[in-house]
């Protein structure tokens, strides 16, 4: 038997569809192994960001250096001069490699972010997806689809009005299967 136009248009669209789904897997297991690897790498961020902030509080006061112990400070960084209480360069900088940290954290967050709503725009799960490509696939939704798409290519009496065609010239209808 043969098949007609419709059924051949449903055949191809379930294909494309269920193509979709398959590559909509690869890329929920691509996104899933970048969250991943971000939630680890914030994790790695946070053992750093916590010894600076212990070294932080350490030379911001939680110590009283003795005169001996501020001029070494004050040697190992190079100043010259004015050596009141060096420790304070040492907390701007830790303060500084604090935020560059916690930074670097939060755009790895925003990765975690952008991939899971990727990831939920097209299903949330391989299961999810699934059930998308069934409920677009089915012979009801199929076939609405395909009279939709056909009533746009139709045309009627009233668009060859609206266009102003001179009817008293032949007009070639060019018929696709």
């Amino acid at each position: 038997m043969v098949k007609s136009k419709k059924d051949r248009w449903i055949e191809k669209e379930r294909k494309r569809l269920l193509d979709q789904h398959h590559g909509n897997l690869k890329v929920i297991e691509h996104k899933q192994g970048e969250i991943k690897h971000c939630l680890h790498r914030i994790g790695l961020l946070h053992r750093s960001v916590s010894t600076l902030a212990v070294q932080y509080s350490w030379f911001n006061g939680a110590v009283d250096f003795d005169e001996d112990q501020e001029n070494l400070i004050a040697d190992c960084l190079g100043e010259v001069g004015d050596r009141y209480q060096p420790q304070n360069a040492i907390v701007c900088q830790l303060r500084y490699g604090i935020e560059i940290l916690e930074k670097e954290q939060e755009s790895y967050a925003l990765r975690v972010a952008q991939a899971r709503k990727d990831i939920d725009a097209i299903g949330s799960d391989a299961a999810g997806s699934f059930q998308i490509y069934e409920k677009k696939s089915t012979d009801e939704v199929m076939s609405k689809e395909y009279d939709k798409l056909q009533s746009k290519s139709k045309i009627t009496k009233k668009d060859l009005e609206d266009l102003k065609i001179d009817k008293s010239k032949p007009i070639k209808i060019i018929k696709e299967d």
